[in-house]
């Protein structure tokens, strides 16, 4: 058995889990990065970040080469069934303020290598891809067992800290015995991601929630010619039934017809709203969406863990050279509130949008339309 020795080892190479191998890494602190998949996984999930993720991303050296892979969020806005205007949500102009725009749209492989090549070239970061953890043990003293997932061998890795990156599903979490705070938010949808083709399409041109209580839906604008979709399930239907081409193509023969664009993605989520009832247990932290998990309509779910990783970073650096041990407090104190809050946010507008009772949603526009919610505003997180 391979034994190894980290001060840092971090369990999940999305996003979150990359960014933070970066931050520590620039700090000089020995990381080791686990992952059971070899590659970036090639398929876009998230899709939105805001210009407080673009200075993570600057901090760590990565901001420049992500020209081709990012681009500013559309002004956002939500239509009634009849086509009326209820909100109207508007990204600040240039010149930026902040230094990048307010909110940008992006492509998650692309981002993802970019993040990756960033943890190859460091000297303190090592990657262990294809291994995945099958034991924690002693979490005030953590050790991981991992096995290989190519040819069953065993490593031993003993950790000053762990940190769970490991997604919805985590087994760091699981192991920890962490349960999850219900905030009441459970609903199916398809998304699908679509890259046009090279004919001119009568597309919105903002991103639009369609509050149509016959199927509430989205349309999202990405860099490129990259597009998004998600289509709320209806009560009866399957996630089979609707993830099937055909039907897909007649849920957007509104907008497009087959042979126009190429389907890159399809997948059917339950959107959750859940924060983690503790982050840390011992010497092991939760982080990203094994500790919170956001629905879609804000675009903040890679966000908050690109924030948990910034905030936890540079704590775990200070500690490992010297600093007292209670700065690590704050980290929970200082991001749960915070990203209950968003998330209690992001629920409220997914209410407004997922209502399918036609006279509700008929009240509720009428509110909207008289409360003057129609006018432009920020984004609420702005």
């Amino acid at each position: 058995m391979q034994s190894i020795t980290t001060e840092v080892a971090i369990v999940g190479l999305g996003p979150v889990g990359n960014t933070l191998s970066n931050i520590l890494g620039s700090s000089g602190i020995d990381v080791v990065g686990i992952d059971a998949r070899d590659e970036v996984y090639s398929l876009p999930r998230a899709i939105g970040m805001d210009h407080e993720v673009m200075r993570v991303f600057q901090n760590i050296g990565i901001a420049g080469d992500l020209a081709s892979v990012v681009s500013e969020y559309k002004d956002s806005i939500y239509r009634a069934a009849d086509g009326a205007l209820l909100r109207r949500f508007t990204s600040p102009p240039s010149p930026y303020r902040l230094g990048w725009p307010a909110y940008l749209t992006f492509v998650q492989p692309e981002l993802e290598r970019k993040l990756r090549e960033k943890a190859i070239s460091s000297d303190r970061i090592r990657l262990l891809t294809g291994s995945e953890v099958v034991a924690l043990d002693s979490p005030e003293s953590p050790q991981l067992t991992l096995r290989d997932c190519n040819t069953g061998d065993i490593t031993a890795l003993s950790a000053r800290f762990v940190v769970g990156c490991d997604g919805g599903a985590s087994f760091i979490r699981r192991g920890l015995g962490v349960k999850f705070e219900d905030l009441i938010f459970d609903q199916p949808w398809l998304v699908v991601d679509v890259i046009l083709g090279d004919d001119d399409f009568d597309l919105p041109e903002t991103n639009v929630q369609f509050c149509h209580p016959e199927r509430p839906h989205t349309f999202v604008i990405c860099p490129g010619r990259l597009r998004r979709w998600e289509f709320m399930m209806l009560p009866g239907e399957t996630a089979d039934e609707l993830n099937r081409p055909e039907r897909i193509w007649q849920l957007l023969s509104p907008w497009l017809k087959q042979g126009q664009a190429e389907i890159w993605r399809s997948a059917t989520y339950r959107f959750h709203a859940l924060v983690a009832e503790t982050w840390r247990v011992g010497q092991v932290f939760l982080a990203g969406d094994a500790c919170h998990m956001t629905p879609p309509f804000l675009a903040q779910g890679m966000v908050q863990g690109i924030k948990d990783a910034a905030n936890l970073g540079w704590k775990l650096a200070h500690v490992l050279k010297g600093g007292p041990d209670r700065v690590l407090a704050t980290y929970q104190q200082e991001r749960r509130p915070l990203v209950h809050e968003v998330i209690s946010i992001t629920k409220e507008l997914g209410q407004v949008i997922c209502e399918l009772d036609e006279e509700k949603a008929k009240r509720r526009d009428d509110e909207l339309k008289a409360s003057g919610r129609s006018s432009s505003r920020r984004f609420p997180l702005a």
